[in-house]
Order: C-alpha cells, then sequence, then structure tokens
C-alpha cells in the first residue's frame, strides 16, 4: 500500500507546480510524485482556493 505524502509536503508540491517556472511533470518527478498524481491535486488546490476567495 502506498502511503500519502504529509500535508506540508503536498502543499508544498503545490506551490512549486503553481509557480510555472517548470512543467508539471518536471515536478512531479523533481519531487518523487507521480504526473497525474500532481495534476489532480493541482486541480482540487484551484477548487479549494475558489470556495475561500468571495
Amino acid at each position: 500500500m502506498v502511503e500519502a505524502y504529509p500535508g506540508e509536503l503536498r502543499r508544498d508540491v503545490i506551490m512549486v507546480a503553481r509557480t510555472g517556472e517548470t512543467s508539471v511533470r518536471q515536478v512531479a518527478n523533481g519531487f518523487g510524485a507521480a504526473e497525474s498524481c500532481l495534476t489532480r491535486r493541482l486541480r482540487i488546490a484551484d477548487r479549494d482556493d475558489r470556495q475561500w476567495c468571495c
């Protein structure tokens, strides 16, 4: 069974991916995560951010 990354690490990875300096694939590879997992986490984070914005 694969263990989930701690919340702090997930936030850091999302923050790095959002900077746009490197591709999602490169960020995922750098942190040892699957690109599809990171893409999903980015969608969830975007949705959560919109819930709090207004």
